[in-house]
């Protein structure tokens, strides 16, 4: 309070309180009071609990986290892609396992990614139109080229992440070896 009469700015100050061996959480809002002729007189204070807010974006750290490792430690590879066909994020496992570095295959588009063949890319662009248009694609076979030229035989299986409209948001590209299979 003192800070606020002092500069005449509003305070805004989020605090916890423990009792009943649960932490409560609370903002309060201090104001500084003037009258007419500009001298303060007091201050204003507006507390408001908070607590479910601040549950609420801990638990929604805590599943990022989660997915985060879930996405990080898969066993294959995983492409997240926009509904313009450009790549959101990859997975660990897909650079290692191809010896990109994430940011030479974030951002790109179908036409740029350095990891497929010419007809790959061709294929890959006929199967995500296929997918945005609302067809089921079956699970198919696409080459990929690894930085230092190794070519993998990999199934391609893909799922929509859809908003509450049915608009397609993003594609989670599961990206399995089956070199050994042939």
């Amino acid at each position: 309070m003192q800070y606020c009469i002092k500069t005449r700015e509003i305070q805004q100050i989020d605090y916890p309180v423990s009792a009943q061996k649960k932490t409560f959480w609370f903002s309060a809002r201090i104001a500084p009071v003037e009258d007419s002729n500009k001298s303060i007189t007091g201050v204003s204070i507006l507390i408001r609990d908070i607590t479910e807010q601040v549950d609420m974006e801990k638990a929604l750290e805590q599943a990022e986290e989660k997915y985060r490792k879930i996405f990080e430690q898969s066993p294959q590879g995983l492409i997240i892609l926009d509904a313009e066909g450009r790549i959101v994020d990859v997975n660990k496992k897909l650079c290692e396992w191809l010896g990109y570095k994430r940011s030479e295959m974030v951002g790109k588009d179908h036409l740029m990614y350095p990891f497929l063949t010419k007809s790959g890319k061709i294929m890959a662009m006929r199967k995500f139109i296929q997918r945005l248009s609302g067809k089921f694609v079956q699970p198919y076979e696409i080459e990929f080229i690894a930085k230092d030229g190794t070519v993998y035989l990999c199934e391609i299986d893909a799922r929509p992440i859809k908003d509450e409209k049915g608009d397609i948001l993003l594609l989670v590209v599961m990206v399995t070896d089956v070199t050994k299979r042939h």
